[in-house]
């Protein structure tokens, strides 16, 4: 028995196009990839839109076991807020094709009007960062003195940062393919229990959990009118995570479901 595990797209990821592949070269990916999801047993992927794709290239067989948190990560976690700050902190990659410039704008209009917010606020960012992200934040005159880069983290050390942060950022990739992304951290995040403030495409997957899971709140990266507000909820400490649930994404119960599916074949 075969099941073919697609942790990502194949011939739909964005990233090939980078390759400048040859129309030869697309047309064997898309051969190839055909051949795999016809003859396998079970199509495997992590999101309902990749699996969505899958069957419309012709998968006979799809199911769908998204990525989740290690419970044994958060064996002696406990949250750990200072109410004399409010910190918003993201902690892995932040390059150019994930610049919430939107975020930075909002968050420096923010702290001109309201000098409660602006001496609360703090960002905190660990990992690699763009330059040209920090370029936009050196150009702006409030956030500049209230953003740290903390460099590299051990997973320990970012585990303690999660329980003395206000706001998870979460950023997704703005593509047609990141629809269907959910990033690992999107897990860890939630095992973390701290509000989640998302941005990414539009009606993307992570959109709809966060949304579904009443976890926080999702943005596109064009920003809209929300925005603002949803911040201002998040400052004051509106958003009641006391309902929500997330024991399914679990990687225990997640091997569950994938020594179900074995037993099933």
């Amino acid at each position: 028995k075969w099941i073919a595990d697609f942790r990502d797209p194949w011939s739909n990821l964005d990233l090939l196009e980078n390759f400048k592949l040859t129309n030869y070269s697309k047309k064997r990916h898309q051969e190839l990839e055909k051949k795999v999801i016809e003859n396998a047993d079970v199509t495997l992927t992590v999101s309902e839109s990749w699996a969505d794709n899958f069957n419309t290239l012709g998968a006979k067989n799809t199911s769908i076991i998204t990525n989740g948190f290690d419970s044994n990560d958060f064996l002696n976690y406990n949250i750990n807020i200072n109410y004399d700050k409010f910190v918003i902190g993201h902690y892995g990659l932040l390059n150019h094709l994930r610049n919430p410039v939107r975020l930075w704008d909002v968050l420096e209009k923010l702290c001109l009007e309201n000098q409660l917010f602006r001496n609360k606020l703090e960002i905190r960012l660990s990992g690699t960062l763009d330059p040209s992200v920090k370029n936009y934040l050196d150009n702006l005159p409030y956030l500049k003195d209230r953003y740290l880069d903390l460099g590299f983290l051990c997973h320990k050390s970012v585990i303690e940062e999660y329980a003395s942060t206000s706001v998870l950022l979460l950023l997704v990739f703005n593509s047609n393919s990141g629809k269907g992304n959910y990033p690992g951290k999107l897990f860890e995040y939630m095992a973390a229990k701290r509000p989640i403030l998302a941005f990414g495409p539009e009606d993307s997957d992570t959109e709809k959990i966060i949304h579904s899971r009443s976890i926080g709140f999702f943005h596109t990266y064009e920003g809209d009118d929300l925005l603002k507000n949803n911040i201002l909820d998040l400052f004051n400490r509106k958003l009641d995570l006391s309902k929500s649930s997330i024991e399914d994404f679990d990687r225990k119960k997640l091997t569950e479901k994938l020594v179900d599916l074995l037993n099933s074949i």
